[in-house]
């Protein structure tokens, strides 16, 4: 199977530096084109089947590479951002200065998940999407912080390693998963189509 890892466009929130989590919010006019220019770039790629998170950035940016595909995309709320609880909607700075010394654990302040806890439920669901699409190309639209879980899931490797994985607006990164779950990477994190 080709995994296509795609973090969704821009929104406002995030470009004033706020923290999303489960909040709902759409894709602002910026985000748009971002993701019409990866929908460009993806125009030729063949693609099996299409999964996004269920949160409206995700699922516009989804909605917006699918014109060139006419597919149904499944949606789901596994895909979903870590749910930052108390810290969803305020600026990135409140979460940290609440997590200096390497103490990144939101359940503990204030928060409702844990990235562990992301990561079971992605992993959970990609299983079942490695199952169903052997020997095809799926694309899955996410959020930052769940396609470091998935990246760390699926390479085994140690969470001190989640920075390597990290995904700008719009990053795209390719793997293939072989029988018996080896998993190729082909790139990550590609940004090009932005220019």
């Amino acid at each position: 199977m080709e995994l296509l890892l795609v973090r969704h466009a821009s929104t406002d929130s995030k470009e004033k530096g706020l923290i999303l989590g489960h909040i709902d919010e759409g894709l602002n006019e910026n985000g748009r084109q971002e993701a019409e220019k990866l929908a460009l770039r993806l125009k030729k790629q063949k693609i099996d089947a299409i999964y996004s998170s269920d949160l409206k950035r995700a699922k516009q940016t989804a909605e917006i590479i699918n014109k060139y595909h006419h597919m149904k995309i499944k949606t789901s709320k596994k895909l979903r951002e870590l749910d930052f609880g108390s810290f969803s909607g305020k600026p990135k700075k409140s979460l940290q200065e609440n997590f200096r010394n390497n103490d990144f654990n939101v359940k503990k302040h204030g928060g409702i998940e844990s990235a562990i806890d992301v990561r079971h439920r992605a992993s959970n669901f990609l299983e079942g999407v490695i199952r169903k699409n052997k020997n095809k190309t799926v694309l899955v639209i996410s959020h930052g912080i769940t396609i470091n879980e998935i990246f760390l899931y699926l390479t085994k490797s140690p969470d001190s390693e989640w920075k390597k994985f990290r995904h700008d607006k719009t990053g795209l990164s390719i793997l293939e998963i072989n029988p018996g779950k080896r998993v190729k990477i082909k790139f990550i994190n590609c940004t090009k189509h932005l220019g």
